[in-house]
């Protein structure tokens, strides 16, 4: 007889493979995307590629690395909260200490609104989101993968605006690159 919550699980194999997908690709893309603007003079800033560019990685990493977590067979109810509790701490960690990158940035005075939302508080939440799964499944509530599904969702889209964003600095920037040429 098979435990109910590894039938659970197996009801959203095809959701993690599919998210896990799309992140591994969507890493590959920001790679590319990267490497278009390496020879931008911003991109010899390590501050601004701390602040910037490599949480993009981090969160498109923690997607693909819970993705991937998910996809173990062997995981209980338990033994995935633990692991879910220890990657969201990790996780989260890290966005705060982006948080504080953000404000110690020598142009943290110029950032909108929109940046603050989508570069450090909509990454806490997602990071947190993934804690609390955890958290409810140390406590015996399987409903909590419903949560844990938002999480990944919030996590990817925040990496996918966040490289859009990137990419249109680069555009714009080369653009006024060109205007000053001529």
């Amino acid at each position: 007889m098979t435990d109910p919550f590894v039938q659970i699980l197996r009801d959203w194999q095809t959701f993690y493979f599919m998210m896990g997908g799309a992140t591994a690709t969507l890493i590959g893309l920001m790679f590319v995307a990267v490497s278009l603007g390496a020879d931008l003079p911003a991109a010899a800033d390590a501050n601004g590629v701390s602040t910037f560019v490599t949480p993009m990685l981090i969160h498109f990493g923690s997607a693909l690395a819970i993705a991937a977590v998910m996809l173990v067979p062997t995981f209980r109810q338990i033994s995935l909260g633990i692991i879910l509790v220890l990657l969201g701490i990790a996780f989260t960690a890290y966005s705060l200490w982006v948080r504080r990158m953000f404000i110690n940035h020598p142009s943290s005075g110029d950032y909108t609104k929109s940046d603050w939302k989508w570069y450090v508080y909509f990454p806490i939440i997602g990071d947190a989101m993934v804690i609390i799964t955890g958290i409810w499944l140390l406590i015996g509530t399987s409903d909590a993968l419903d949560l844990l599904a938002v999480a990944l969702i919030v996590l990817l889209i925040v990496s996918v605006r966040n490289t859009w964003d990137l990419m249109m600095w680069i555009a714009q920037f080369r653009q006024q690159g060109s205007k000053n040429v001529k």
